[in-house]
């Protein structure tokens, strides 16, 4: 008997936890961890049309991507970036992803395309395009690094919002998650639980 009251005790306190304090570091001004209000726009200043001068690389890793890739490529072109570089890791595909970046790249030359290596031992495959790209790009130097798939389409402005919100409130480095797609039966039953699973595990805040 005794035993069972310290347990459910334990799983009082811990369910207390979770759902008031997991996750939030103010607690009269942070969002529960668990809820949906959580919007990097609604938390971020609108950016006003100055470019930024920051040097800007991007990293892409696209295998098999033929589908997305280009609009993709547009949406972060479309950012009005000066200083802005674009490094796609074509991660052995076997559709046209190389041929439609190399197509794309004719009237966009701030663009670089790296042929994968070989999924070394003990590496994961998006991971190990990532290595590359970052490798590559350390033959010059840059203020930020971006990685994003190959599959997101950036709003505009996107990136001059994320670079504003990182020197307003100093941080190193800053983590969005894609809105997903969400029309279908199944991706309306599924998808919302998904994301609250994944919200457990980082908290968004």
């Amino acid at each position: 008997m005794i035993d069972f009251f310290y347990i459910s005790l334990l799983s009082m306190f811990s369910w207390i936890y979770l759902i008031f304090f997991h996750g939030r570091k103010n607690i009269l001004k942070d969002n529960f961890f668990w809820s949906s209000n959580i919007i990097f726009e609604n938390e971020v200043r609108e950016s006003n049309d100055t470019e930024i001068e920051e040097s800007i690389c991007v990293i892409i890793p696209a295998r098999n991507e033929e589908d997305y890739i280009l609009s993709t490529l547009r949406s972060i072109r479309d950012q009005k970036i000066k200083k802005l570089s674009i490094i796609v890791v074509d991660d052995r595909s076997t559709d046209k992803t190389n041929i439609l970046v190399s197509e794309f790249r004719k009237n966009n030359k701030n663009i670089r395309i790296l042929t994968g290596k070989k999924l070394p031992k003990g590496w994961v495959g998006k991971v190990w395009a990532l290595k590359q790209g970052v490798d590559e790009a350390k033959k010059k130097e840059f203020d930020y690094y971006i990685f994003i798939d190959s599959d997101i389409k950036l709003r505009k402005k996107t990136i001059n919002n994320v670079i504003n919100f990182l020197k307003e409130r100093d941080l190193v480095m800053v983590s969005l998650m894609a809105k997903l797609n969400c029309k279908s039966f199944w991706e309306k039953t599924l998808i919302p639980p998904f994301i609250f699973f994944f919200q457990k595990i980082y908290p968004f805040n």
